[in-house]
């Protein structure tokens, strides 16, 4: 995949340098925030990417941006037992091991 987007991305500089910037927009587009949460270190970070795909309706994802969070120092478990953002999640399965 990132050697396919090297060759488009350089044939695009050759024929039309305003595609560079539609490329680099489409990157980022599909990067997106979730990918920068969950390849972050911080925990409230991760935290609230939990809290935005549980909102969403991603519980897996939630579940594993939660995990993410607890594994890298988040530890205000009160909290994320009351969090309404996080009220689907706790009736997954996986939210209590």
């Amino acid at each position: 995949m990132i050697l396919r987007s090297a060759r488009v991305l350089y044939s695009a500089t050759t024929t039309s340098p305003g595609l560079v910037w539609l490329f680099i927009l489409m990157v980022l587009a599909l990067s997106g925030p979730r990918a920068a949460a969950l390849e972050s270190s911080d925990p409230a970070r991760q935290y609230n990417e939990a809290c935005r795909l549980s909102l969403a309706g991603d519980q897996p994802g939630a579940l594993q941006a939660f995990r993410q969070a607890m594994a890298n120092g988040f530890d205000d478990l009160n909290f994320a037992l009351v969090d309404p953002d996080l009220s689907a999640l706790r009736q997954e399965k996986g939210f209590r091991d």
